[in-house]
């Protein structure tokens, strides 16, 4: 890579995520709750990886969230990534691969966190990046989520099949999630993984993620659940079943005293209603510098498709035989 990023601070703690500009606005809130729970004694050095944010609006966003202690930089992955076939889909942009480059563009760097922009800090992020990562080459929490419905849910055994086979995640709770990992570069130097020559060689059913945990399955240290506490919709009707999982309790004490909350998928409660925790969205969204914009989605994305969704799970069970056929039946159409 022809252009490289040296620390600002050698001791700071270094972060960073990846954001296109139709997502500028939801970035706001996950820089306005570090802001807010940043250790003054700390230097935070974040560094946004953007495509195609204007220049103007990458000033704002400086100027609104920069302190004498927080430092805001951007680093345009353009070129970068569209220099490769990669697989996207749906909600899968090409910025989602952004992460893989982490190694490469921050290798002057000793570590780095980074964090998806549909998160929340309730707590200083300098607490996970120091962390003793033991020589591991990434400190990640599981994909609560994923590895209970996958292992427990009949009806995810597809899903299982998927992560055992190709993945490489034998047990649950494995699996982990990319919204939330510190990577350890001077330990992922010593692997010398070409990880986008991974990437392109099939399509990896959640993108990067899945090559992360390809690459790494036995290089990965695990950090507890509330340091990515994975909201889940209509989490009541899928107690049943849920409750057989080894990380049940785990995840409910992580509700409860959540340190990083994830709205992942279609869960940003400016995209629906009730969504579990959303209180601590809307505390940082508040003085976020695009909360008008925020504000102006909420009202305009109440999607009547995900309302009549959200009702159907009190009729037909996530893990009941009817919602295992229509499950079937939708697969063979698409």
């Amino acid at each position: 890579m022809k252009d490289k990023l040296f620390p600002i601070k050698d001791d700071g703690v270094a972060i960073t995520m990846a954001c296109s500009d139709s997502y500028k606005a939801i970035m706001g809130v996950l820089l306005e709750s570090i802001v807010e729970n940043a250790n003054q004694r700390e230097d935070y050095d974040i560094v946004i990886l953007e495509y195609d944010i204007p220049a103007e609006e990458k000033e704002k966003i400086r100027k609104y969230y920069q302190r004498d202690n927080i430092f805001i930089r951007f680093f345009n992955v353009k070129e970068a990534l569209d220099q490769f076939q990669l697989y996207v889909r749906d909600y899968l942009s090409i910025m989602t691969y952004a992460r893989l480059l982490i190694p490469q563009i921050f290798a002057d760097f000793h570590r780095v966190l980074y964090l998806d922009c549909d998160i929340v800090c309730a707590a200083d992020v300098g607490e996970l990046y120091h962390r003793d990562m033991q020589g591991m080459c990434l400190y990640a929490i599981p994909d609560v989520i994923l590895n209970m419905e996958a292992w427990n849910n009949p009806n995810s055994e597809d899903t299982k099949r998927y992560l055992e086979d190709i993945v490489g995640a034998r047990k649950e709770g494995q699996y982990f999630n990319g919204g939330v990992i510190v990577f350890d570069i001077d330990a992922i130097k010593q692997e010398n993984n070409s990880l986008f020559e991974i990437a392109e060689e099939r399509q990896w059913k959640w993108a990067d993620q899945d090559v992360l945990n390809y690459v790494y399955c036995n290089r990965v240290m695990y950090g507890k659940i509330q340091w990515n506490a994975i909201v889940i919709a209509n989490f009541k009707q899928r107690r049943r079943y849920l409750k057989r999982s080894g990380l049940y309790e785990s995840y409910v004490e992580a509700l409860e005293n959540p340190r990083i909350i994830h709205y992942a998928g279609e869960m940003l409660p400016c995209y629906r209603r009730k969504v579990p925790l959303e209180q601590f969205f809307w505390k940082y969204a508040k003085s976020s510098l695009y909360f008008d914009a925020i504000i102006k989605r909420k009202k305009k994305k109440t999607s009547m498709k995900r309302e009549i969704l959200d009702a159907l799970a009190f009729i037909v069970p996530y893990d009941g035989k009817v919602r295992g056929m229509i499950k079937r039946l939708y697969k063979n159409k698409r």
